[in-house]
């Protein structure tokens, strides 16, 4: 269903006054609403379609009617519940030679009712009208059942406005999906309803045939029937081009759902053959003159009701932009600060130039070379098998937490937490030394691993990858990938427990350093191939004449 305002809060008026006129009172229907009553009666204010609906629900149930749709339409008249239309009303009667040029101007005053549907009136003349209404692009006229029932008592009543007897409305065509019109409002199991050949069945019994409508719908006549259609081959289906289903007997679905003998289903419009007695040649000379006076006091109420919702505005006008002027200044007071939390809580974790191009939305992918690490503990799984979930999540945040202190201490960027494992960025701000600073990190690690029931894995990859943001158009996140990701991915699940494995690339690096490294080992690896890999023992030993420098600057300190 089409969820914009659809709907004037005329219609509402109309079944507020009904309800209030029946009940003595309208609070119980427009109370705990999404707006408040004041709202809802103001006819210049439009509603959803469902929220209608809602409202149309609550008063059928506080009234105990089914039929209280068609009764409020029908009440129109009488309560002069259609808000500045009343006065129209009044100068119809001056002006107007009875109900059938009121009938002709429907379709003028339907956009003040609602945006559903429109209202085309095919042939008119006096004593008889053909009305076609078709519902709008994106509406189903099953969503807007109870809009029939209120226009066909509203098009019944409008001859008594000349005090002639209420007009006869037949439905030829209806646009409804019988189909669902059957599941939704006459809440028929879908196993009820059958087709066979050119046969509708509902319950096992035949109540519809299929017909291919014609175009020739245009008649109004006294006495003449609809035959605009013809029966249908038994090549024809529901939903082709020009196929409905013709009601062949009455039947009751419930108090809320009647089908009647004659009503053509599945058509690409409704058809309605309005009837009503016209006005005597008396008549027609008399109510203008009759009429003249209220004509003319209606006239001058309207323009009253008019200027007066217009000053109104006027004087709430300044009141409104001051208010909305406050709430926009409240909404981007809040914008900048969530947006200034944002930009402090990625200024943590990533270089201010990244962080600064994610802000402005100018971020692009590029390929750069760093150092990628992943972590991993070993046979953890094994071991939270015994442990509660509460010793295993403090034991977790407590080491995560010193982890991730050591990482950015070294001058990496968490890049996400992989279940009990971590991976590591180093070198996005375009740092050369972002190799050693990864093996210190992870040196770093090994010492304080102590500490915790458990050992790690750690692999380390240095070469070229593709960083930027990466997801689906409303999801997505900063994120590396490429080849060295998955070669630093690989080396930690070959690494054993409390070892670090490096790629060859990271080991010639770490060698003109003096970093303790053992021998090479040839691996396979997943995806890649065979691979050496080296292990990480230590940083680089200080020179005597480092380490004096660093003895003599320890006794200083002491």
């Amino acid at each position: 269903m089409d969820e914009r305002n659809l709907v004037s809060c005329r219609n509402i008026n109309i079944i507020a006054q009904y309800v209030k006129e029946q009940l003595g009172s309208d609070a119980m229907l427009l109370l705990d609403w999404e707006y408040p009553p004041e709202y809802l009666k103001n006819e210049h204010h439009w509603i959803s379609l469902s929220l209608y609906n809602d409202i149309m629900d609550r008063a059928i149930d506080l009234l105990k009617d089914e039929k209280a749709p068609y009764k409020m339409g029908f009440s129109v008249v009488s309560l002069g519940s259609w808000g500045f239309f009343n006065y129209l009303q009044e100068i119809f009667r001056a002006i107007v030679y009875g109900p059938l040029e009121a009938y002709r101007k429907a379709e003028h005053y339907n956009p003040y009712f609602n945006k559903t549907k429109d209202m085309i009136v095919c042939e008119a003349r006096d004593g008889h009208c053909l009305m076609k209404i078709r519902f709008k692009n994106g509406v189903d006229p099953v969503d807007d059942f109870h809009s029939e029932t209120l226009i066909e008592g509203l098009f019944a009543s409008i001859p008594t406005h000349w005090h002639l007897p209420s007009a006869s409305i037949e439905a030829y065509t209806k646009e409804y999906d019988l189909r669902r019109l059957l599941l939704d409002v006459g809440k028929v199991s879908s196993q009820d309803i059958d087709i066979e050949g050119t046969s509708f069945l509902l319950r096992g019994k035949v109540i519809g045939t299929l017909v291919q409508l014609t175009d020739t719908e245009h008649t109004v006549c006294e006495t003449c029937e609809f035959s605009g259609y013809r029966e249908a081959t038994s090549t024809s289906s529901v939903g082709d081009v020009g196929v409905g289903i013709r009601i062949t007997t009455d039947v009751e679905i419930s108090k809320r759902l009647i089908l009647r003998a004659g009503e053509i289903y599945n058509a690409p419009y409704f058809l309605y053959h309005i009837t009503w007695q016209p006005l005597s040649l008396i008549k027609k000379l008399y109510y203008p003159i009759w009429y003249s006076l209220s004509a003319k006091q209606a006239y001058v109420k309207g323009m009253e009701t008019s200027l007066e919702t217009i000053r109104h505005y006027v004087e709430t006008l300044e009141e409104k932009v001051i208010e909305r002027t406050r709430q926009l200044h409240k909404a981007k007071s809040e914008a900048e600060y969530w947006r200034d939390k944002a930009d402090q809580l990625l200024s943590t974790m990533l270089p201010p130039d990244i962080v600064k191009a994610m802000m402005e939305g100018k971020l692009r992918a590029q390929e750069i070379e760093g150092t990628v690490m992943y972590t991993d503990l070993a046979d953890f799984t094994s071991y939270s098998k015994s442990i509660s979930p509460q010793v295993i999540e403090k034991q977790l945040t407590e080491y995560f937490t010193e982890m991730s202190d050591i990482i950015m201490r070294h001058g990496g960027w968490v890049n996400k937490f992989l279940g009990d494992g971590i991976l590591v960025i180093y070198g996005l701000n375009g740092d050369p030394n972002a190799v050693y600073a990864a093996a210190n990190a992870a040196i770093e690690m090994d010492r304080v691993i102590d500490k915790y029931p458990w050992r790690t894995r750690i692999g380390i990859a240095t070469g070229p990858f593709v960083t930027g943001e990466f997801g689906s158009d409303t999801l997505r996140r900063f994120d590396c990938i490429g080849h060295t990701m998955n070669l630093g991915s690989r080396l930690q699940g070959l690494a054993d427990s409390g070892q670090t494995l490096v790629c060859a690339t990271t080991h010639a690096l770490l060698e003109k350093k003096g970093y303790g490294l053992e021998p090479a080992r040839m691996v396979y690896a997943k995806g890649i191939g065979d691979i050496l890999a080296y292990p990480l023992i230590s940083e680089p030993k200080l020179t005597k004449r480092a380490s004096k420098r660093a003895s003599s600057a320890k006794k200083r300190i002491v």
